[in-house]
């Protein structure tokens, strides 16, 4: 009985409104079933009996995601938005069980696992006014410092050209001061605040932003940020072309030698090209992370700051579009600072693709990409981190609403690489071969 009161009370304040014609709902959905097997993952595919890490690994795995919104407009007094996306996944088949009593919850016995991803309200005060609060993607303009879920509140001014935003966030860590509202005090939290300038002009856009961070999740340890962006997008012969830059400047306290402090310098930055060919398109792309210096613990700090996030197309040394498994070696060689990553040896990754249609609705992309170190003193004297090589098949069944695919990938690993991945032989060089098939659909 109380299911069904639940249930009647959630619907019927919707169904009333919407009867009134005043508000409108949106709704889309992506759903995804992805199998995938790779022979190896730390790149020594020697059999252990008494270690199962780093061997070979497969899974086949459903999700859906769905965003869910609805908005009312008030006319000249403005609207207001309310919008919720969650996710139902990443399901893998051989554990999850969805006929256990509860397919919701997580118990000792894995179930569905439900994620809601964002929930925010949006009020638009007039017509270049807009505030909004909740749980909402913190992202700056190019997603290489900032790119997260998180509670957050923005309010965004629009001026013919010019769009102005600004942005108060709390950042999500992995130090927990209590359970109950009234032991968390903020001291150990991330906080995140900045202002966003972006105009676009014919066929140029234009974006600066600057953000200040203080991140208290190590005791006695906080790190204070300035982080300055700049994002140019242009249309070009036909083509696309974009540059991005980041500067870092501030203080990680007691982090040195002898509980030094260490001065935070950094940048990074990242520049692409798209052009049709052919009925399809290629691209080049390139990503530079900073490094630190050679001498671990002194006052300087050189190394990057960042989300984890870029514009690559590689699938393995970064993250991979089709589903993010937090696998991604830029990721797994780096060091994970709460909601940030650093990679003291710095990163420079540089990719080509071409993707082409055959026949009718099958198309094919090949992407060639390869990362190197920036200062091999960090990554114990190795500076190539590795190739790869990505063969993919697509076959649309509807034009940009479902599809099956099938990916190859190979991967030739560098020592800069085994360093940081492998626990036992830091020299292992061993392939890595893996497949990807799948069927995935957008409504």
């Amino acid at each position: 009985m109380r299911r069904f009161l639940l249930i009647f009370t959630l619907v019927f304040p919707v169904s009333s409104l919407l009867a009134e014609d005043a508000v409108k709902p949106h709704f889309a959905a992506d759903f995804s079933t992805l199998g995938q097997y790779r022979n190896d993952s730390d790149f020594d595919v020697t059999e252990r009996y008494y270690d199962v890490d780093g061997q070979s690994s497969g899974q086949v795995a459903t999700y859906l995601r769905t965003q869910m919104g609805l908005e009312t407009d008030a006319g000249s007094s403005g609207s207001l938005s309310l919008f919720h996306e969650m996710e139902l996944g990443w399901n893998a088949w051989g554990t999850t069980d969805p006929g256990q009593p509860d397919a919701l919850q997580q118990v000792s016995q894995p179930g569905m696992n439900l994620r809601h991803r964002q929930i925010w309200a949006q009020a638009s005060l007039n017509s270049s006014l807009e505030l909004r609060a909740g749980f909402l993607e913190l992202q700056d303009p190019s997603r290489l410092f900032l790119d997260h879920l998180g509670g957050g509140l923005s309010l965004t001014y629009s001026n013919g050209d010019w769009t102005s935003s600004l942005l108060l966030g709390q950042l999500p860590e992995n130090t927990l001061e209590g359970l109950s509202f009234g032991e968390d005090n903020f001291m150990t939290d991330a906080f995140v605040g900045g202002i966003e300038l972006r105009t676009e002009r014919d066929s140029l856009e234009l974006a600066i932003a600057a953000y200040g961070m203080h991140d208290g999740r190590a005791i006695d340890r906080p790190i204070d940020l300035a982080t300055l962006v700049l994002a140019l997008q242009t249309e070009l012969s036909g083509g696309v072309l974009w540059l991005h830059g980041v500067g870092q400047y501030g203080k990680w306290a007691n982090s040195g030698l002898a509980g030094i402090d260490q001065n935070i310098l950094s940048w990074a930055a990242q520049v692409g090209a798209q052009y049709p060919v052919a009925g399809g398109h290629w691209s080049l792309r390139a990503l530079v992370l900073s490094a630190d210096d050679s001498h671990d613990g002194n006052a300087h700090m050189g190394a990057f700051l960042g989300s984890g996030k870029n514009r690559s197309a590689s699938k393995i040394l970064t993250e991979d579009e089709q589903r993010d498994r937090y696998d991604n070696l830029d990721e797994r060689i780096a060091t994970s600072l709460g909601s940030l990553f650093l990679n003291t040896s710095g990163l420079a990754i540089v990719d080509a693709s071409l993707s082409l249609p055959i026949v009718g609705a099958y198309n094919q992309e090949l992407i060639v990409a390869g990362g190197w170190n920036i200062n091999p003193d960090n990554a114990l004297g190795h500076r190539f981190v590795g190739a790869e090589i990505d063969w993919s098949h697509r076959l649309a069944l509807e034009p940009h609403r479902a599809s099956l695919y099938l990916n190859f990938q190979a991967f030739q690993p560098g020592k800069a690489a085994a360093v940081f991945v492998n626990d036992v032989d830091r020299s292992a060089t061993n392939r890595v071969y893996g497949i990807q098939l799948g069927f995935a659909s957008h409504f």
